[in-house]
């Protein structure tokens, strides 16, 4: 579903994610905060472009506001995910 190339920038956290081996490892390391609730408040998109944003409950009680824009490689039903700059409060 990702481009070989992919970036994902964590903007609160001034990180850069390159590359798919990258990703995957940092969305593994991510399991480790368990999500007890994901609430979405919207989704939107327009050509090769997507964004959505919510509310992230994890066990702990900690809640984290948040908002992912995303852009694909076209704006086919077949688009990859090319890169991703993440908001979270």
């Amino acid at each position: 579903y990702a481009v070989e190339s992919i970036i994902w920038y964590q903007l609160k956290d001034h990180k850069k994610i390159e590359g798919i081996g990258s990703f995957v490892t940092t969305l593994q390391d991510e399991v480790i905060n368990l999500v007890s609730c994901l609430e979405i408040y919207q989704v939107i998109t327009h050509g090769k472009f997507a964004s959505i944003n919510g509310v992230i409950s994890l066990i702990n009680g900690t809640e984290i506001d948040f908002c992912d824009v995303y852009t694909f490689s076209n704006s086919s039903r077949t688009g990859k995910v090319k890169e991703i700059k993440s908001y979270r409060l």
